[in-house]
């Protein structure tokens, strides 16, 4: 058994190490944003007005307006039960997480960027 473990430790990590490696150089090749302009372009395509509206709702669904007050709750329901570090991790990566949208936002607005984070994604250039 030990021996296994032993072995698939290793190897996990070198699995790891090998993606990595291949998303850094498929990511400063550029290949990745080339295949997201062929997914957006195929999105286009099939695209609906209820799909739209079905994923709008769970875009707000997974944003912070619906998980801040999700996240206090499960940070107060941790400290009233004795979890008080992960209560402060919770409230920790909350208040940072919010903070790195804010300074991006920030970042983009001096930039003069009004697309979100397209720009960003495409090498700073405003899409056409």
């Amino acid at each position: 058994m030990s021996e296994t473990k032993n072995f698939v430790q290793p190897l996990q990590l070198g699995i790891f190490a090998v993606l990595s490696i291949l998303m850094l150089g498929l990511h400063i090749s550029s290949a990745l944003t080339a295949a997201d302009r062929l997914a957006f372009e195929w999105m286009e395509v099939i695209r609906a007005d209820w799909i739209t509206t079905f994923l709008s709702a769970l875009t707000f669904l997974g944003g912070a307006s619906a998980l801040a007050p999700l996240g206090i709750i499960v940070v107060i329901v941790c400290f009233f039960k004795g979890y008080r570090s992960e209560a402060l991790t919770i409230f920790l990566t909350l208040l940072v997480g919010k903070k790195l949208v804010v300074a991006h936002s920030a970042s983009c607005d001096r930039a003069g960027l009004l697309i979100g984070c397209e720009p960003c994604v495409s090498g700073g250039s405003l899409p056409e």
